[in-house]
């Protein structure tokens, strides 16, 4: 059985849980955790940004992580939730969804709700923002140089720091302009 080969691990997984039994688990997961392929989010000292907070990286946040990774850009709890179940199948979702809401906490980990859904993906080195074509649905990436120059009109004018990395801006493209124009 090739341990590599993500279609047999819910097998390996019980497999090992019945012989070794239910102790196991939380080696199964350091075990995944060590073993998950290279994602975006490697990029970055995570471990390091935790630990110098206070806290560490479990074996399950880092597969968390790594679900966020697979999805390429904004990705559902829900898809989360499917991808480190196939990976370990011991996770429940309340976890998942505890240390979804940790690492947005951390900024490690940023969320954009839209109307009733939330989409996760992993933060960047630097701010960064999205247009949104409430018509379409596309996703366009917007400049931190343009909203910072709003952040610091605000602070100036209002006297309040904006405190976010991360912005959506809700709209119509340039696309379904031209299409709600000719209608």
């Amino acid at each position: 059985m090739n341990i590599e080969n993500a279609e047999y691990e819910p097998q390996i997984h019980a497999y090992i849980r019945l012989t070794l039994g239910r102790n196991m688990d939380i080696i199964l997961l350091q075990l995944i955790a060590i073993t998950s392929p290279c994602m975006s989010h490697d990029r970055f000292d995570y471990p390091a940004l935790m630990h110098e907070r206070g806290y560490r990286v479990t074996p399950q946040r880092q597969l968390i992580l790594d679900a966020i990774c697979e999805g390429d850009g904004h990705t559902t709890p829900d898809d989360i939730y499917r991808r480190v179940r196939a990976r370990s199948p011991t996770v429940n979702r309340a976890t998942v969804y505890r240390n979804l809401d940790f690492l947005c906490e951390l900024r490690l980990v940023v969320a954009i709700r839209w109307g009733d859904h939330t989409y996760y993906e992993i933060a960047g080195e630097t701010p960064h923002h999205h247009l949104i074509c409430r018509s379409c649905g596309c996703v366009e990436s917007l400049g931190h140089d343009l909203v910072k120059s709003l952040f610091a009109k605000i602070e100036r004018e209002q006297q309040f720091a904006v405190d976010m990395d991360h912005l959506a801006l809700f709209g119509l493209c340039r696309r379904c302009r031209a299409t709600k124009k000719t209608d």
